[in-house]
């Protein structure tokens, strides 16, 4: 039997997944030690969303577009977070089937939360690098988009690709 096969050191995609997969999991663990025990990444996306947009109204299909997730996803979702206490379904005046999404205020403190626990995640993640390593890596990061941007417009700021936002 051969022996198991890890990934070589030099595989940059490798090390991002890494990075990507410590970071969220850093990240959902200081939310939880803060009390947001019952909230998904995605739970936190559209908590995010609706923080960053509570000046205008929201509806499900702009969560659907935001999110790129199907109607009955949202409606899923919605429903959820709604029973958790998380976010509130207004009647609109103008039309009886459209309802608004709102915060509550447990929303807008998990949002709070959440926020916190990314930025401590953040300085956990950089300590130790001087600001010109900070510096190094921001640069490195730019040029490693711009390859993989590619000629065609086939790339991840391409207007149907979904990157997550969160916020920061």
């Amino acid at each position: 039997m051969e022996p198991f096969c890890r990934r070589p050191p030099d595989y940059v995609g490798a090390h991002l997944r890494f990075l990507t997969h410590a970071f969220t999991r850093r990240h959902l663990k200081i939310a939880r030690e803060m009390g947001e025990e019952d909230l998904s990444m995605v739970h936190g996306h559209l908590i995010g969303f609706l923080y960053r947009n509570r000046e205008r109204p929201i509806y499900q299909r702009d969560i659907e577009e935001e999110l790129h997730i199907t109607r009955s996803s949202v409606t899923s979702l919605v429903k959820l977070m709604e029973k958790r206490g998380y976010i509130a379904r207004e009647s609109v005046e103008s039309d009886a089937r459209l309802k608004r999404l709102t915060l509550t205020d447990k929303g807008v403190a998990s949002f709070e939360h959440s926020m916190a626990a990314i930025r401590q995640t953040e300085e956990l993640a950089v300590q130790g690098l001087t600001p010109e390593q900070k510096a190094d890596f921001f640069a490195i990061c730019a040029i490693m988009e711009n390859n993989l941007m590619g000629k065609e417009g086939d790339h991840a700021c391409a207007e149907d690709h979904c990157v997550p936002d969160q916020g920061v």
